[in-house]
Formats: C-alpha cells, sequence, structure tokens
C-alpha cells in the first residue's frame, strides 16, 4: 500500500534479486516493503556469534564426595552434643538457683529447657542413626558415633534432675535450711564443672582429662554423705524439718547422679579415643 501524500520511487532498471540483495546487505538480509525495513541476522551467523553456556564440570571424585559429607555429618554431630551439653549445664545450675530461692519464673525457665533438652535428644540420635546406615563408619569413627548416642542419653538424663531439683523448690520453703545452701551450691557447682569438663573433653578427644574426673567424682560422693549426714542429724533435733530436710536430701542425691553422669561421658571418651570399654568400672584417678 502506497503511504498517502508520498510519490512512489520508480526504477528505471530490472529489480535486482535477492541473491544481489545479500550480497549488498552483507551479514544481514533486507526485508523492504514501502519505506519499513526489517532486518535480521541469518539464523547461522546468530548461533556462531553467541557463546555456547557449558555448566563447570567437577573435579571432585565420588569417593572425594563422600569423604567431605561424612566430615559434614560428623561436624553436626559433634556441634549439637556441644550445644546440648551447655544447655543441659546452664539448666542443672537454674535448677538449683530454682530450689534454693523458690523463685516460679526460674522453675518454669527449668521446666521449659527440659523439653528443649528433649527434643534435642531425639534430633541427634536420629542424626546418628543416619551416620550409622548412610556412612558405615568403622573403627574410632564407628566409636564416635556410639559414644554419642550414650553421651546424649546422659545429658537428657541430666535434664531430667534438673527439673526433679527445680520442683523441690516449691516444697522447700526459701527460709528453711540456709545454713546448708552454701555447701549444696558449692557441691553443684563441682558437679557442672564435670559436666563441662566431660563435654570439652569429648569434643577434644582428651582421654587425659576425662580420666582426672573420676577423682573429682570421689570428692562430690564425699560432699553428699556428709551432706546427708548433716540433714539425718538436723531431722532428728527440728522434727517439724523432717519434710523440708527430706527433700533436701532428695536434692543433693540428685545432684551425686549429675555427676556421676559426667563421669559416664568421661568414659565414653576414653572409650572412643583408646577403645577401652571403662563402663563397669571408676575411671583411674
Amino acid at each position: 500500500m502506497r503511504r498517502p501524500g508520498v510519490a512512489p520511487t520508480l526504477h528505471s532498471g530490472p529489480t535486482p534479486g535477492w541473491r544481489a540483495t545479500l550480497r549488498a546487505v552483507g551479514p544481514t538480509v533486507g526485508l523492504q516493503s514501502g519505506f519499513t525495513v526489517c532486518q535480521f541476522r541469518p539464523w547461522r551467523a546468530t548461533m556462531q556469534a553467541t557463546p555456547r553456556l557449558t555448566p563447570p564440570r567437577s573435579t571432585m571424585t565420588l569417593q572425594e564426595h563422600t569423604v567431605r559429607a561424612f566430615d559434614a555429618d560428623i561436624a553436626g554431630m559433634r556441634r549439637a552434643v556441644v550445644e546440648m551439653g551447655a544447655l543441659a549445664e546452664r539448666q542443672f545450675r537454674r535448677a538449683v538457683n530454682a530450689m534454693i530461692t523458690g523463685d516460679p519464673g526460674l522453675i518454669a525457665q527449668v521446666l521449659a529447657d527440659e523439653r528443649v533438652v528433649n527434643g534435642l535428644h531425639v534430633q541427634v540420635d536420629e542424626l546418628c542413626n543416619r551416620i550409622i546406615a548412610l556412612r558405615q563408619p568403622i573403627a574410632v569413627d564407628l566409636r564416635e558415633v556410639i559414644g554419642v548416642i550414650h553421651t546424649i542419653n546422659d545429658l537428657e538424663r541430666v535434664g531430667d534432675e534438673a527439673k526433679k531439683i527445680a520442683l523441690k523448690g516449691r516444697s522447700i520453703e526459701p527460709g528453711a535450711l540456709q545454713d546448708l545452701h552454701g555447701p549444696v551450691r558449692g557441691m553443684a557447682d563441682q558437679a557442672a564443672d564435670m559436666l563441662n569438663r566431660a563435654i570439652d573433653a569429648f569434643v577434644r578427644h582428651d582421654s587425659g582429662v576425662a580420666m582426672e574426673l573420676g577423682a573429682c567424682d570421689d570428692a562430690v560422693d564425699d560432699l553428699r554423705d556428709e551432706l546427708v549426714e548433716t540433714l539425718v542429724g538436723r531431722m532428728t533435733r527440728e522434727p517439724h524439718r523432717v519434710a523440708q530436710a527430706l527433700d533436701m536430701i532428695l536434692v543433693v542425691q540428685s545432684i551425686e547422679r549429675v555427676a556421676d553422669h559426667a563421669e559416664s561421658v568421661a568414659e565414653y571418651v576414653v572409650n572412643v579415643v583408646q577403645g577401652v570399654d571403662m563402663r563397669h568400672g571408676n575411671l583411674p584417678a
């Protein structure tokens, strides 16, 4: 169609064919219709000008990939044990404070921590089972995974003991047995320190530190015996304090069991590093 107001251009010679047009245009072809010219690049030239996007080829072998995945699982397992151990230790310390002060807020916090510890216990146990099923560890790696399974069981029981201690804060009057608060707190500090050192030794595979905890557990046992003897004498002299003295004895026994769990973790360290099973005997002092 002719554009209005514009005179058409008359060609005096013959219209050039498509071959001549292609030679004149060069790498592009012109399609002329009236005064509108559309040019496009031939598809072969376009394909040659466009670089190919080839994905990078991995140089990692299947064995290297498997080793890296296994190392990542082991590292994640160790981090989870440290997290669970730190939470159990913090919960235990809060429980002792809650028992001494009778603070309802602290008691509630200890109960909330116990639920978190239980959740971590399930998660780490599932991770260990997955490592055994998929990675098939052997030798020291297998001993470490099995040791972690035992360790998290002990940490979960530490959480249970902390819960028992905190709940005694509801029955023991804050002003009662105040002269025993210091010795009880000192005993609890020793048990918490044992737990901290045991977890640290497990992560670092330090069997030397683990063996030192045998003497620490003996010291906690001695403190328990002294406190129980004192509380029994208090019940004889002050019959109206019998119920609270009995509750305090239960608290002291729970603290001693926390130290026992810390010693058990230390035994697993010796088993992982040295391959020696010490669960049915005391650690050498």
